[in-house]
């Protein structure tokens, strides 16, 4: 969990948001190559995303 909330974060420098963040931004990138299913535009429906908005 991250020491500071998310406004507090985003009041920081941004020099300092970065060193805060990196490890989290290196964990998400991991998660994208190894979770298919983040990256496969199958997973989603666009049957009923047409339907819903057509």
């Amino acid at each position: 969990m991250l020491p500071l909330s998310l406004q507090e974060i985003a009041k920081l420098p941004v020099e300092e948001r970065h060193k805060l963040l990196a490890p989290y931004v290196a964990a998400t990138a991991e998660d994208f190559f190894n979770d298919p299913e983040l990256t496969e535009f199958s997973v989603l429906d666009g049957e009923d995303w047409e339907t819903e908005n057509g």
